[in-house]
């Protein structure tokens, strides 16, 4: 929604006045699982990883392979 302030900027809400916090709950269920989700990977992918970070391990060993990064990709996204 745009709401005119008083120097005459427009302004966009986030939240449009329709959507109150209680239809916001219907969300938190699918959220929760979202964040598990990628708590498991993290979990998962974690031993695979053997420094902490792909910039780490390209310092180390100059290169890296596809499935290593892939690995190191979607830990970051997760």
């Amino acid at each position: 929604m745009a709401k005119k302030n008083d120097s005459g900027l427009v302004q966009d809400a986030l939240i449009p006045d329709e959507m109150s916090p209680l239809s916001l709950l219907d969300f938190n269920s699918s959220c929760a699982k979202i964040k598990q989700a990628a708590v498991d990977f993290r979990r998962a992918v974690n031993h695979k990883m053997q420094l902490e970070t792909k910039d780490a391990y390209l310092d180390k060993f100059h290169q890296i392979d596809p499935y290593t990064e892939a690995v190191y990709d979607t830990d970051a996204l997760a």
